[in-house]
């Protein structure tokens, strides 16, 4: 089934249990979701309610941005996660895992998941990295470079080393429509031609689930 779900976890439930969800937690918590804005909100809560019901056991992550993923991954389950970034510093996503005490659960690679890009900021001396895991991952969560190449190789590669979900974000984003990402056309173009279905879920900028 192409195209957005109303099931599962959606706007609705955040509003709905906000409250009583980011109530039951200790300070350190309320603290950070402070931090957050709305989208980042519903991501944090989908992210969080989702690997509760799954409980995943290893997690890869593509992308490690500011460390709401991270947090919302390792502090709702007993899961191990690697995470890949090309960025050498990044002082919120280190602050955060720190401060929610997870950080002793996550396995850093600095590099890029796939090939160099030509914005020598973003370039790192280890690259392709998804070709070289040996591992599989219950859960791979793709954020990383948004291009519509570096999409579609993350997913690609991602389908041979998702052990039972992957989730991508930003399908969504108005810059996929005549902007500069290419989120909604690798992964409905994958889709197509691999003959497999995915839900895309009305959350923070439209969030895709893959089960498989």
């Amino acid at each position: 089934m192409f195209g957005p779900s109303t099931t599962g976890l959606g706007h609705k439930l955040f509003i709905v249990r906000s409250k009583k969800f980011f109530g039951s937690v200790n300070s350190c918590m309320d603290i950070l979701v402070k931090e957050f804005n709305q989208p980042e909100k519903e991501q944090f809560e989908f992210l969080s309610n989702f690997v509760k019901k799954y409980q995943p056991k290893t997690i890869l992550e593509i992308g490690s941005g500011w460390g709401l993923s991270a947090c919302a991954f390792l502090l709702h389950s007993s899961a191990v996660l690697t995470t890949i970034d090309p960025r050498e510093r990044l002082e919120e996503f280190e602050r955060r895992t720190k401060i929610m005490g997870v950080r002793n659960r996550i396995t850093r690679i600095i590099g890029r998941s796939g090939k160099n890009c030509e914005d020598k900021r973003h370039q790192s001396s280890k690259f392709n990295l998804l070709e070289s895991f040996m591992q599989k991952f219950d859960i791979i969560y793709i954020d990383g470079s948004h291009e519509y190449d570096d999409v579609f190789y993350d997913l690609t590669y991602s389908l041979e080393l998702a052990n039972k979900f992957i989730l991508a974000d930003d399908y969504f984003h108005r810059e996929n429509f005549g902007g500069s990402y290419g989120v909604n056309k690798a992964i409905s173009q994958i889709a197509k031609s691999k003959g497999f279905s995915y839900l895309v879920h009305p959350v923070a900028h439209g969030l895709v689930e893959i089960s498989i």
